[in-house]
């Protein structure tokens, strides 16, 4: 099975405020061109980005975005969504008239082919992505996140549909991030039943497993939030 944490399957690095690297087996990907120009800072002192690069070994793929657009994560994931055996890189993209979206760049030569989930719709709305992992495991990579998990704190998985990703499941009150914070609270875990999303729940009080069965999302509690203590719940 593929299994994929949200950046803790991968090296992220971060070199003299300038760039943040994230590699895998066969991929790099890079955030470049660190920017204030968006403004939200959602994630306390991290800077958003204007430019993102994906390598597969000697072949590089770069975007600059416009300024009306900011790279606003801690660091790029990578993932082979499509199955051809390269990563790709998954970023959450924001905009000032549409606010963020969950973005694939899958590279095609010397480009970067853009595929996008629907943007939130305004400006500073932010999503927080919990990981990759194909959940429903139906041979598909996957991705979660919650979007709005300081205001709607809703859970969000997208399925790749070949030139565009699919919405499959949602669940309410779940979050993954404080305001301010500089690192995303969530991740994967296995324990034999395929792979779960681990989340806060969004009054940050408990801690759940949320996991497919039957097509359907099951949320499991697994105990009491305690700061600090959330990597405890990603071992089995």
């Amino acid at each position: 099975m593929r299994l994929l944490a949200l950046v803790f399957a991968c090296v992220a690095q971060v070199a003299a405020g300038q760039t943040v690297v994230t590699t895998s087996d066969n991929a790099t990907a890079a955030f470049e061109g660190p920017t204030d120009r968006y403004g939200h800072a959602i994630m306390g002192n991290l800077p958003e980005w204007s430019r993102l690069c994906l390598s597969h070994g000697t072949q590089q793929a770069c975007v600059t975005l416009p300024d009306s657009s900011v790279f606003e994560d801690i660091a790029p994931r990578l993932a082979d969504m499509d199955g051809d055996g390269f990563d790709e890189a998954v970023v959450v993209e924001s905009t000032t008239t549409g606010g963020a979206s969950l973005v694939v760049y899958r590279r095609t030569g010397e480009s970067l082919e853009r595929i996008a989930t629907p943007p939130i719709g305004r400006r500073n709305r932010w999503l927080s992505p919990i990981g990759i992992a194909d959940f429903d495991q139906d041979g598909r990579m996957d991705v979660a996140y919650v979007e709005t998990p300081h205001l709607g704190k809703v859970v969000k998985v997208y399925s790749w549909a070949g030139n565009h990703l699919k919405l499959i499941a949602k669940a309410t009150s779940f979050s993954n991030h404080k305001i301010g914070d500089e690192t995303i609270t969530s991740g994967i875990r296995d324990c034999g039943r395929g792979p779960e999303m681990v989340v806060p729940n969004g009054s940050w009080s408990r801690v759940y497993a949320l996991r497919f069965e039957a097509g359907q999302m099951l949320a499991e509690e697994l105990g009491p939030y305690r700061p600090g203590g959330f990597t405890t719940y990603l071992s089995c």
